[in-house]
């Protein structure tokens, strides 16, 4: 039986995915386009559960449609997407804000200027091997606890967009190694064996 490969990609304006056979050929392909929110200057945001998990399942129909392969045949699915970002959720993963994506969003600069000031710059590398910068969702976290109370009280979980999609295929909250990185002051790592934890509780 012929064996195939799902891959999808959740970026800033658009989502892709192609379904490959197991010699590398492409089978198939499509591209969803999305808006990218600004409700405010200096801010950047997706819907979620619509953006981030509702194209992956739309696409995944897509491809499965145009091809004819029987889902039975698929041996492995993969996915990134933008990154570092934040959404928090509600203890049934369900997100509670819009997302907070990556660089281009610069809400969080006083909380970055807060948390230097708290712990120091020498401090934040010495632990997680990086420093604050407007990439990082660490001061976003701040920001949320400062300007959305209400939201941080409720919050179970911290999804990155890849973390989000993880979930929802699975059920495991987990993260990988890119996005852990954009959580400087509350990333532990150890040079012998990599990431340690993310302490943000």
């Amino acid at each position: 039986m012929t064996e195939f490969y799902l891959g999808v990609d959740i970026g800033t304006y658009s989502s892709k995915g192609v379904l490959v056979n197991q010699h590398g050929e492409v089978i198939a392909e499509h591209v969803i386009a999305h808006r990218l929110d600004v409700p405010q200057e200096g801010w950047a945001e997706h819907d979620a559960k619509t953006i981030w998990w509702g194209e992956f399942v739309a696409i995944t129909k897509a491809l499965l449609s145009v091809s004819g392969v029987d889902p039975s045949q698929i041996k492995a699915v993969a996915h990134s997407a933008l990154a570092p970002c934040l959404v928090c959720a509600d203890e049934q993963g369900e997100p509670l804000h819009p997302a907070i994506l990556y660089g281009i969003d610069t809400r969080a600069a006083q909380q970055q200027k807060e948390i230097n000031a708290l712990l120091g710059e020498e401090a934040i590398f010495s632990l997680s091997g990086t420093t604050l910068s407007s990439q990082s969702v660490t001061p976003k976290i701040r920001w949320v606890q400062q300007n959305m109370p209400e939201v941080w009280a409720r919050t179970h979980y911290l999804f990155s967009a890849s973390g989000y999609i993880t979930f929802q295929l699975t059920g495991a909250y987990c993260l990988d190694i890119y996005d852990a990185i954009g959580y400087p002051g509350l990333l532990t790592i150890s040079p012998s064996v990599g990431i340690v934890k993310i302490n943000w509780r």
